[in-house]
C-alpha cells in the first residue's frame, strides 16, 4: 500500500455514490416503453374482433441496458475490493498512532493540521505527516 491509494479512498467512496446513482437512474425506464396494438378476440362465443394494446421495453433499449447495467456493476465490484483493500491494510498496521492517522487523514478527509491535533494533542501540522511519512520509508 502506497500514500497515493490511501488518498484515494474518498474519492473511492464517492465513485460507488456516483456509479449506484447512476445504476438506479438507468432503471428509470419510463422514456423507453414502447406501445403497439393486436387483434384479437376472446376465447369465447361470441368471437369479436377488438384491439388490444401491448406495452413492453424495446429489444434495442434492452441489450443497451443490460450491457451498460454490467458495466457499471463490474466497476462498482472493482472499487468496493480497492476500498477493502485499503481498509485490511489498515487493520495490519501495528502502529495505534498510525492507524489514527490515516484515519483522520485519509478515511475522514481531516487537515494534517487537524489530524495532528488529534493524535498528538497539538497542532503543528508536520508531526503527523513526518510520522506517517517514516512509517512508509520503513516498509
Amino acid at each position: 500500500m502506497t500514500i497515493k491509494e490511501l488518498e484515494q479512498y474518498r474519492q473511492l467512496q464517492q465513485e460507488v455514490l456516483q456509479l449506484s446513482w447512476r445504476l438506479e437512474r438507468l432503471q428509470d425506464t419510463k422514456s423507453h416503453i414502447v406501445t403497439d396494438t393486436v387483434r384479437g378476440s376472446s376465447h369465447q362465443n361470441p368471437y369479436q374482433e377488438r384491439i388490444i394494446p401491448i406495452t413492453g421495453l424495446s429489444q434495442k433499449y434492452m441489450e443497451t441496458y443490460n450491457h451498460i447495467r454490467r458495466l457499471l456493476q463490474a466497476r462498482i465490484e472493482r472499487t468496493r475490493k480497492e476500498i477493502v483493500a485499503i481498509e485490511e491494510f489498515i487493520s495490519t498496521v501495528e502502529d495505534s498512532a498510525i492507524r489514527r492517522i490515516i484515519d483522520y487523514r485519509y478515511i475522514q478527509g481531516l487537515s494534517w493540521a487537524a489530524t495532528t491535533k488529534r493524535v498528538y494533542n497539538y497542532a503543528h501540522k508536520d508531526t503527523a505527516r513526518k510520522a506517517l511519512e517514516r512509517f512508509f520509508q520503513k516498509k
